[in-house]
């Protein structure tokens, strides 16, 4: 299991891009998870910040009204996943986000996600992902 950092327990997470690991590429890739219809906003700002960072790769896990909501953003992959009746994450989305995850520097949980039960259980298992979760919010 990966460690979970907070994003306000970190004083200056862009360190995780000048790790060694990561300074040959350009500044890693990132897994932004959140967003539901009405609600992404945060995300898309998180969205703009890391590209701001130049990160290599940025991708963007949303449920599916969500991601058909959002306009095509240029250099941002947008991946839809299974959602629950209200529009939030399901936990059917996990092996979509576990595939989505392979490769990536660092895993953002965005401040957007609701309190729907389906959704906060889904959030449980994500930190068994394989990349350092950040949680924003």
């Amino acid at each position: 299991m990966s460690d979970v950092l907070i994003a306000r327990d970190l004083p200056f997470p862009e360190v995780l891009w000048k790790l060694p690991s990561n300074v040959h590429q350009r500044r890693g890739k990132a897994l932004l998870i959140g967003g539901f219809p009405g609600h992404l906003k945060e995300m898309l700002d998180i969205a703009e910040v890391c590209g701001a960072l130049q990160l290599r790769d940025i991708t963007l896990v949303l449920p599916e009204g969500a991601a058909q909501a959002l306009p095509s953003i240029p250099d941002l992959e947008v991946v839809p996943v299974p959602e629950t009746p209200s529009g939030t994450l399901s936990s059917d989305a996990l092996p979509s986000i576990q595939e989505a995850s392979q490769g990536c520097d660092c895993v953002l949980l965005g401040p957007d996600l609701s309190k729907q039960p389906e959704t906060l259980q889904l959030t449980k298992e994500l930190r068994a992902l394989p990349a350092p979760l950040l949680i924003a919010g």
